[in-house]
């Protein structure tokens, strides 16, 4: 039982870690490379190229729509580790994924066909 409550507060300072450097930040260009209003309500776009998702990791404000975009032939999932956000489901080439998110949190990911690819979105408020 000291093993678990120690990895969870490992994990909640790494969280909050992420949580200061990204809020230190001013450079909206970087974690929102594409302003409101822009994308058809899409805020900020990452693509499924090469078996990766890109960019990683992503920092973007509460409130931010963030849409995937499987640009390789073979077949991608948007997996949320830990059920904090709803699942894309199969995305075939082509296909877009959007979520809205709306609390401030660390949100990790991988794809449910190829367990190399994993990443994570930082919400800040």
């Amino acid at each position: 039982m000291k093993l678990s409550s120690i990895n969870f507060f490992a994990f909640l300072l790494f969280v909050l870690t992420l949580l200061v450097f990204a809020s230190c930040s001013n450079n909206d260009s970087v974690t929102n490379p594409n302003p409101p209003g822009n994308n058809g309500g899409i805020d900020s776009t990452i693509d499924i190229t090469g078996f990766k998702y890109s960019p990683t990791p992503d920092t973007v404000k509460v409130g931010t729509t963030v849409a995937w975009t499987n640009m390789d032939s073979a077949p991608h999932t948007v997996t949320s580790d830990d059920g904090k956000f709803t699942s894309s489901g199969n995305m075939s080439q082509g296909n877009k994924y959007s979520y809205k998110f709306t609390v401030a949190d660390a949100y990790s990911y991988h794809c449910a066909y190829h367990s190399s690819m994993k990443a994570s979105i930082i919400v800040i408020p």
